[in-house]
């Protein structure tokens, strides 16, 4: 009850989604770890300690189902360093996460606890808010280890249902994600200007050609829209005003001046860009008139190379 508590404390003080894990398990056959009733029982007990202190957490099947929406399957869940990635990418602030096993030191006398480690993490630092860290003997570890014999809906990382994240919706969900960061350093110094939309530049070699222009207009329109909707959470919205840049040979000085002649303030790019085993998406915000430049990027995940690149016209379908 102390650790709902102290998560409860935490949430009033800066608030913000919690998401809720299941407890992880290793697996006898060394495969990994998993999630067993036990597993279960925690994440369940906590949610339901979280909302009677007025705290609404992200759990079960409404967290499964939050991770497809942001294109994400549970194989993507197989430890738990990976509670972080995908606890923000549901947009969590706080994260419930945990490992429970048995550990046998002389299972011939019966000498053997149940070890619990239960946490909770601000996901901006990673600083623990709340930990539970037990070693269970007797009737209580006993009764709670009936539970890991019961077998989860939840299947994770090698027995998890198959899922192929999309592209589109990866490129969606990056930008937004980007679109935020800007809007949150920029969105002071918008307020009445007029922004240029000027094309996204694609730098993916002379094949990607007719495929990146395509895919350069798609991430042009994507981007401006994910940045106007970011700056709603800024109250901007209608105050900013964005149009396309039209035909436009940036970024030399007499390209800028002739937008800022028809009445541009701001003008917003970007880049899309081999970096390393990925791509890289890199957006742009400056004034026409010099002074204030904002940037911004973001890293696909490595397992789009191929999907991009046959997007590009540089690999073949």
């Amino acid at each position: 009850m102390e650790f709902a508590s102290r998560v409860a404390r935490a949430v009033r003080s800066a608030p913000g989604i919690v998401a809720v894990f299941p407890a992880l398990s290793s697996a006898d056959d060394g495969s990994g770890k998993y999630v067993n009733g036990l597993g279960d029982y925690l994440a369940r007990e906590t949610t339901d300690l979280l909302v009677e202190r007025g705290i609404d957490p992200l759990a079960g099947e409404e967290l499964v189902n939050d991770l497809y929406a942001v294109n994400r399957g549970l194989g993507s869940f197989r430890g738990l360093e990976d509670v972080y990635l995908l606890a923000e990418r549901l947009g969590a602030s706080y994260a419930v996460f945990g490992e429970a096993d048995k550990i046998s030191f002389d299972k011939l006398r019966g000498d053997e606890i149940l070890r619990i480690r239960w946490q909770c993490r601000r996901l901006a630092d990673r600083a623990v808010v709340a930990l539970a860290d037990e070693s269970l003997r007797g009737p209580l570890a006993n009764l709670l280890y009936e539970y890991s014999l019961v077998e989860s809906d939840w299947k994770i990382g090698a027995r998890a249902r198959p899922f192929v994240p999309s592209l589109s919706l990866e490129e969606k969900y990056l930008l937004v994600r980007l679109s935020r960061r800007l809007a949150a350093r920029a969105g002071k110094v918008l307020d009445g200007s007029v922004v240029a939309v000027g094309p996204f530049r694609v730098a993916a070699g002379k094949g990607a050609k007719a495929g990146g222009n395509a895919l350069a207009e798609e991430l042009g329109r994507a981007a401006a829209g994910a940045f106007r909707r970011a700056l709603e959470l800024h109250r901007l919205d209608g105050r900013v005003k964005f149009l396309p840049a039209g035909e436009w040979k940036g970024p030399g000085p007499p390209a800028l001046e002739a937008l800022k002649g028809r009445g541009f303030t701001f003008l917003l790019s970007g880049t899309l860009e081999p970096r390393g085993n990925t791509y890289r998406i890199q957006v742009v915000l400056k004034k026409l008139d010099g002074g204030v430049r904002f940037l911004e990027y973001v890293d696909f995940d490595p397992s789009f190379r191929q999907a991009l690149e046959e997007k590009l016209g540089l690999r073949k379908v």
